[in-house]
């Protein structure tokens, strides 16, 4: 399989999951008290999570292949398991006007994770052309 294809798989994962998350919160919870914890605690967070990851995957399809890899290898590896668990450790409800909602500290990681992926693509980018330029 070539890597083209598993981006365009893992964009599509991303995509569908968002879609996934929203249509489930809105039809299959019809209790009040389910839709709200399941929202709040894990639907809410975990739509923006895949939405704001997504300017990243679009911004990985046009680069070379070896970038992807290395962008899996040096960057996702550590990032998302750490991005996950400080996500995980807000509280859902706070009565701090001052606090970050769960929601809010994704859409914050991730933002992270597209100004990284744009620094790294871009250095890499540099490098590759620097080692491909004519002395």
């Amino acid at each position: 399989m070539s890597i083209q294809n598993i981006r365009i798989i893992l964009t599509s994962i991303l995509l569908f999951s968002a879609v996934a998350l929203g249509v489930y919160t809105e039809y299959f919870c019809v209790d009040v008290q389910c839709y709200y914890d399941f929202e709040r605690s894990f639907g809410e967070p975990a739509f923006w999570y895949t939405v704001s990851l997504l300017p990243s995957f679009v911004l990985l399809l046009f680069v070379k292949s070896s970038v992807f890899k290395n962008w899996l290898k040096y960057i996702v590896s550590w990032y998302i398991p750490v991005s996950i668990f400080a996500v995980n450790q807000v509280s859902v409800n706070s009565s701090s006007i001052l606090s970050f909602d769960r929601s809010t500290v994704a859409v914050l990681w991730m933002s992270v994770l597209f100004i990284i992926t744009v620094i790294f693509t871009g250095v890499l980018w540099w490098k590759d052309r620097k080692r491909k330029a004519p002395e």
